[in-house]
Formats: structure tokens, C-alpha cells, sequence
């Protein structure tokens, strides 16, 4: 009787601190955001916060303390609001225009596997295809086997992680306006891409971007160091807001696509969403987490005591778009089995207006 009673005190304090834990979390999320590096960690993995409250009904249950109840249904309207796209959704009225294909990839510059990656192209049939991490051997391939799906090409291949690249099945320009990008920040992994695609007979602004990354030891064993972390993310910030200075000299129709570097919820993703619209929330099926991937030399995939995280915790690659356009369908797209990031693909409707 004793170890009964023993077991539902642990549980009801259990149940308690969890309860207060979730909350002060919220609070503080909506109070400092990213601010301090924990939190900013605690945040990027935020959807796991989430999974005791499975058992709280049992807890409850068991313990008799119905007041919980109060603390399960006010966590299941917080998971509500951060995490409700996750419910199963009726495809959205497709109302009329033309629909574009697009697709994002982190290829990862150690990846010399140039069929799998040119297969996993293929595979998505996107449209357009934004590349980040794109190596030279990498390019040299695409220019010679893509040619003929993809004629227009604007590839910017580096030796480092630098490395940026569009391909696509409509006309592509380079946007040169400096007074467009000269506002830009430093601190970007590759230099955004700035193009128009002509889609029929409408002018479509695209940047392709790889923002600032946060060193949590780059594939290695997993090392914290709180004033690095915490620098990436004011960096990362400030591209985001230097990003949307850039969408609001460019009026018409625009897609934001790439390795943002920043998971959901973020403060970087919600300077982003306050003006753009994410393909995933809007028409995408479950978590849709693209990283960490391979394990693979030069892979950021984190390990603890040398032994790899489990592969897609999070989601940091994405495909944005502005009041123009009406999402479709978004899907996480073929994976080559050798990037650390899977892509994503998705399909949008150009609205008539």
C-alpha cells in the first residue's frame, strides 16, 4: 500500500512539473524566442516537448488528481497552435491558374554521387529546382545530363559549402539590381540567388538561399559552445529581416526557397512567415522534418559519444511563397541516400487576379 502511495506522489510530481514545464516554455518562447542558446535548442526540438502529454490522461487516471485535466487540455490547445498543420487536411479548392513545381536541396558538398543526386531530379519532376551545397562535380553533371529537362541554368558551384544553383524548365535571369542586395548581410553559408523565371508570360522573383548554420560540432561529437550558437542566431535573424526588405521591392509574384538553417518554431521562421507563406503548413502532411540525414564523411548529422542522432528530428528546408500563389500539395521528395537534407517539393498555383 505504501509503494502504491509512494508511486502516485512521483507520478502526480511528475505530472506537475511537466504540466509547469510546458507552459514556461511557451511563455518563454513568446517572450525571448531564440534569445539565450538553450532555449534556442529547446526550441528546435520543441514537437518532442510534446509527447508526455500522451500520458497524461493515463497519469491522471491512475493519480486522481483531475485538476490535471485543466493542464492536458490547455497542452493539447498549445500543440494545437504550434503543431495543428500535422492533423490530416482536405486538399485545398484548386482555384484557377497555372501551376509551377518547385523544388528545394541541400545536396551536401561531399556528395560525389552525381547519378543518385541526378535521379533524385528526375524522380521529383519539379519545375524549377533550387540547389544548395553544389560541388563542381556535381554541376559539371547537371550541365551535361540535365540539359535537355532543365535548358536553363544558372549554376554557381563552390569548393566549400558555398555552393548555389537553379535549374529550370522556363526561361531564368539573373536579378542584378544592386540596390536590391546590397542590404544583404554577411554570414551566409552560399551568397543568395536573386533570379526571375518567366512562367509563361509572368515575371516570378526567386531567391534561392543557405542561411547562417549553428556549429553543434558539424558531423562530429556534439559541442556546445552558448556564445557561437547564440551569435548564429542573431546572424540568422538579421538575414531573415535583410530577405524580406528584398520581397517588398519585388511586388509581384516571389518564392523564398532554401536551407533556412532554423527549425519550427523559431524567430528566424516567424520573421519569414509573418510575410510569406509556408507550402508546408498550408498543404503538407505530418512533421515534413528534412534533417539530419546521412551519416556520411562531411555530413552535419550530430553524434553523442560517436554514435549519430536519429535521422529527420527537425525541418530546415523550405519553400515559401507570397500572397500570388495558392499551395497545392508539398511532400518531402526523392532522396539520393547520401545528403544529410531531403528536398522538398511543392506544387503551387499561380491565383488569377
Amino acid at each position: 500500500m505504501r509503494t502504491q502511495t509512494t508511486w502516485r506522489t512521483v507520478l502526480t510530481v511528475l505530472a506537475y512539473s511537466y504540466v509547469v514545464g510546458l507552459f514556461g516554455w511557451a511563455l518563454l518562447y513568446n517572450i525571448v524566442g531564440d534569445s539565450w542558446w538553450w532555449l534556442f535548442l529547446i526550441n528546435s526540438l520543441a514537437i518532442y516537448l510534446f509527447l508526455p502529454l500522451l500520458l497524461l490522461p493515463i497519469i491522471i487516471l491512475v493519480t486522481r488528481h483531475h485538476v490535471l485535466w485543466l493542464g492536458f487540455g490547455v497542452g493539447s490547445l498549445l500543440w494545437l497552435s504550434f503543431y495543428g498543420f500535422f492533423l490530416p487536411h482536405t486538399p485545398p479548392v484548386r482555384a484557377e491558374g497555372r501551376t509551377l513545381s518547385v523544388m528545394t536541396y541541400n545536396l551536401l558538398r561531399h556528395n560525389l554521387d552525381t547519378p543518385e543526386i541526378l535521379d533524385a531530379i528526375r524522380a521529383a519532376d519539379a519545375d524549377v529546382v533550387a540547389l544548395q551545397e553544389l560541388n563542381g562535380t556535381t554541376a559539371a553533371a547537371i550541365t551535361n545530363d540535365l540539359r535537355g529537362e532543365y535548358p536553363y541554368q544558372l549554376l554557381e558551384p563552390g569548393a566549400d559549402t558555398s555552393g548555389m544553383g537553379i535549374i529550370s524548365r522556363y526561361p531564368l535571369q539573373s536579378i542584378t539590381d544592386m540596390n536590391l542586395t546590397k542590404g544583404l548581410p554577411d554570414g551566409w553559408v552560399g551568397p543568395p540567388q536573386l533570379v526571375e523565371v518567366m512562367f509563361f508570360k509572368t515575371r516570378v522573383t526567386l531567391l534561392n538561399v543557405h542561411a547562417q548554420s549553428t556549429n553543434l560540432g558539424y558531423g562530429g561529437n556534439v559541442r556546445l559552445n552558448p556564445a557561437n550558437i547564440e551569435e548564429s542566431v542573431r546572424i540568422r535573424e538579421e538575414q531573415m529581416h535583410a530577405l524580406l526588405e528584398v520581397v517588398a521591392q519585388r511586388p509581384g509574384p516571389l518564392l523564398l526557397v532554401g536551407d533556412l538553417n532554423t527549425g519550427y518554431p523559431s524567430r528566424a521562421y516567424d520573421i519569414i512567415a509573418e510575410v510569406l507563406h509556408d507550402a508546408w503548413h498550408e498543404a503538407g502532411q505530418g512533421a515534413g522534418h528534412t534533417f539530419p540525414g546521412a551519416a556520411l564523411p562531411g555530413s552535419s548529422r550530430p553524434r553523442v559519444f560517436g554514435i549519430p542522432l536519429p535521422q529527420w528530428l527537425i525541418r530546415i528546408d523550405y519553400i515559401f511563397y507570397s500572397d500570388h500563389w495558392q499551395a497545392l500539395d508539398a511532400r518531402i521528395g526523392p532522396w539520393d541516400e547520401q545528403s544529410d537534407h531531403r528536398p522538398v517539393v511543392a506544387e503551387l498555383m499561380l491565383l488569377t487576379r
